[in-house]
């Protein structure tokens, strides 16, 4: 790893790979919703265009509500927000429309991801000579080790600066990542199941909630309305008990 291309370098420890929103502070909590990483894909060219701008600040979200719609996998976020804050995940549109998370302007939501290059999917063939090439990191599992080294570190410092109230991880395959990226060293999530899926919690020291919940667009996900509302009401549940 001796080669780290120095732009990626200064990217990676910014706020890069997050849609943003409203990061929050101690004095109005948001809450934090967590990926692994943008799907989608990123190409060498556009990794390089990424690497000019400027990630010195959390992002502002986005222009319109509507992109909370546009694909399936925020719909189900809108679904599990809504039941969270008290709603029904069949007011989902509703919810996204009138509450507008992660979105310039708003207040109380904020979007990001373990890892700040997207590729389609988590397989690591999607790690082209390329994509090596711009960022100096023969593979996918070298970068994946750097980020838990360097990166995570400032994830960690961006929640303890900002305590959001809530972080909502998904995919319960990196739930040591999102450990290690959102909860203090010595920590260990409890487990639930919830309709034989499972939810994974803790709480920091400073009282963030940290959950770690099923990818909610996989086959064998978070997919059911029923699920996804019972998720919501525990998790409601876990914040009340934690104030």
């Amino acid at each position: 790893m001796s080669n780290i291309n120095q732009d990626f370098e200064k990217w990676a420890l910014g706020f890069s790979g997050m849609d943003g929103g409203d990061i929050g502070a101690p004095s109005s909590q948001a809450i934090w919703v967590s990926g692994i990483e943008w799907g989608g894909g990123h190409s060498a060219s556009s990794l390089l265009e990424e690497f000019n701008k400027n990630v010195s600040s959390p992002p502002d979200g986005y222009n319109d509500w509507a992109h909370n719609l546009k694909f399936k996998y925020n719909q189900q976020k809108m679904k599990l927000l809504s039941a969270v804050q008290g709603g029904i995940v069949a007011d989902y549109k509703v919810f996204a429309e009138t509450k507008r998370p992660f979105c310039v302007g708003s207040q109380g939501y904020f979007k990001t991801n373990l890892y700040p290059v997207g590729f389609r999917n988590v397989n690591h063939h999607h790690w082209l000579d390329s994509i090596a090439q711009v960022t100096g990191i023969e593979t996918k599992q070298g970068y994946m080790d750097w980020c838990r080294i360097h990166r995570f570190p400032k994830l960690r410092s961006y929640a303890a600066k900002a305590k959001p109230q809530l972080i909502i991880c998904a995919g319960v395959t990196f739930a040591d990542d999102f450990k290690r990226a959102y909860a203090e060293v010595n920590s260990e999530f409890k487990l639930e199941l919830i309709d034989g899926q499972a939810l994974r919690w803790l709480r920091n020291d400073d009282d963030t909630l940290v959950v770690v919940i099923p990818f909610m667009t996989s086959p064998r996900g978070l997919k059911r309305n029923i699920t996804i509302q019972a998720f919501g009401e525990r998790i409601r549940e876990l914040l009340r008990v934690g104030r």
